[in-house]
């Protein structure tokens, strides 16, 4: 009953193409089920040769492996370090895609005003609250004693807010360094959530250069791959909505500029999107089911609607013929009368 049906067909010159067709995204020769050896014979089976050529499937396995593993299972390649695909969606199309980084990922971060050393901590109050990534910590401390480096503050309070279990229960951190005799707070995350800023002070927390102040927010990555511009979140730059690199997810590190990546489903990957179209919930197979359905349901209630308009139609028939029975007994009486009245009109004549 599908000899004929177009979806059946459909779905098998799909396989049948995909079976035959070279996998996109792969450029070392091993690109198709004929370049490893596995042949389609006249009846649609498939077969491995064996023929002791160099292309038949012993040969290539041998000579091959991580080639035929990328014929296979999906595969993603970089021309630049520092720009790694790390992820990919069901709608990223195999190909090779060219990246350009227009704007490089920053941390958000706080430089205070220079500190005044050497610093001895007995009384006073150097204490302090620090905001990082939008969450804000406890109250910040400096523990009693002599510091005679700003470098030794740096490390110290550095310490101290990384174990804060209101910037931990966020996973925020921060690293404290010395620039120009000031201390640097910078978010360890990268993009427009990476953010420093201090959101109190004690009284004697000037001399350490600080003051209720917010810092600069990082940076996300900008850049565009095949010529559109992706969208960047932090360090990583996705391919625009809707383009052949959508879900294609690159990690691009400090100082990258342009890279050619190639990307490929792989043939296991790309056979089995193939299928999905037809069978998954939503696929095309469930799509004519459901189409089925309901002409299924519209042809029971024609039916229904055409018995209706043929039972009222006989009964109006039936009542036609009723009324045309009653016409013709009562013609048939009415000619029996008239009969009646003919034979007996001799007799009722007058006499001359």
């Amino acid at each position: 009953s599908l000899n004929n049906d177009s979806l059946a067909g459909n779905l098998m010159r799909s396989v049948r193409g995909q079976i035959s067709a070279a996998v996109p995204g792969l450029d070392q020769g091993i690109d198709s089920l004929a370049s490893i050896g596995i042949r389609t014979r006249l009846d649609g089976t498939l077969e491995f040769a064996d023929d002791g050529e160099d292309t038949d499937f012993s040969a290539v396995f041998s000579s091959q492996f991580e080639a035929i593993r990328d014929l296979f299972v999906p595969s993603m390649e970089s021309s630049n370090a520092r720009i790694t695909p790390s992820n990919f969606g069901n709608r990223t199309q195999s190909g090779t895609y060219e990246v350009e980084i227009t704007q490089d990922a920053t941390r958000g971060f706080l430089t205070a005003d220079p500190a005044t050393m050497p610093l001895d901590v007995t009384s006073d109050d150097y204490s302090f609250t620090i905001e990082v990534n939008g969450r804000e910590s406890a109250m910040i401390s400096l523990p009693q004693g002599s510091y005679a480096s700003l470098e030794d503050v740096a490390t110290e309070l550095q310490t101290l807010i990384n174990a804060d279990s209101n910037l931990r229960e966020g996973g925020a951190r921060v690293n404290v360094t010395v620039e120009g005799g000031a201390l640097k707070f910078e978010s360890n995350t990268y993009g427009r959530d990476s953010s420093v800023a201090i959101t109190s002070v004690g009284a004697n927390a000037g001399a350490l250069g600080l003051s209720e102040a917010a810092g600069t927010t990082g940076l996300d990555v900008a850049g565009t791959i095949n010529g559109e511009e992706g969208f960047g979140y932090g360090r990583i730059l996705r391919g625009a909505l809707r383009s052949p690199a959508e879900g294609l997810a690159l990690e691009i590190a400090d100082g990258a500029s342009t890279a050619t990546v190639n990307f490929s489903r792989g043939f296991g990957s790309g056979l089995l999107s193939t299928l999905d179209t037809y069978v998954r919930n939503s696929g095309l197979i469930s799509e004519r089911e459901s189409t089925l359905k309901d002409d299924r349901v519209e042809v029971s209630e024609a039916r229904e609607a055409m018995e209706r308009r043929s039972e009222a139609y006989r009964a109006r028939l039936e009542a036609q013929f009723l009324n045309m029975e009653r016409i013709v007994r009562s013609l048939n009486s009415t000619g029996s009368f008239l009969e009646g009245i003919n034979d007996r009109l001799p007799f009722t004549a007058p006499p001359r």
